[in-house]
């Protein structure tokens, strides 16, 4: 696992994924994340914990099957379920989105 912060609120994320049926036994997905903030308290609190983000969000895309990830339906999926896990821990305000920058799916 591995994962930094970016500028602007967002991070860099390697997770094992979920095996498919149009996968290897062992599949892995990147993931370049942003998340927009309510406001701009939300947005220092972003930064100020961001180890705990990139944990929850490996854990929500570790669910998820590499055919799932493979679909637009499932990207829209994992940017729904990020923005829910991510309001149950930010305080100061809610997320308005989480954008998949960019994906990289490896069977």
């Amino acid at each position: 696992f591995y994962a930094h912060f970016l500028k602007s609120n967002g991070f860099r994320t390697v997770v094992n994924l979920r095996q498919g049926k149009q996968s290897g036994p062992y599949p892995i997905g990147t993931f370049e994340i942003y998340v927009e903030g309510s406001n701009q308290e939300v947005a220092v609190e972003i930064k100020d914990r961001e180890v705990e983000l990139v944990d929850r969000s490996s854990r929500v895309i570790e669910e998820m099957s590499f055919d799932q990830l493979s679909t637009a339906e499932g990207k829209q999926l994992l940017k729904t379920g990020l923005r829910k896990e991510f309001h149950q821990i930010l305080n100061k305000g809610r997320v308005k989105k989480v954008l998949l920058k960019q994906v990289n799916l490896k069977p």
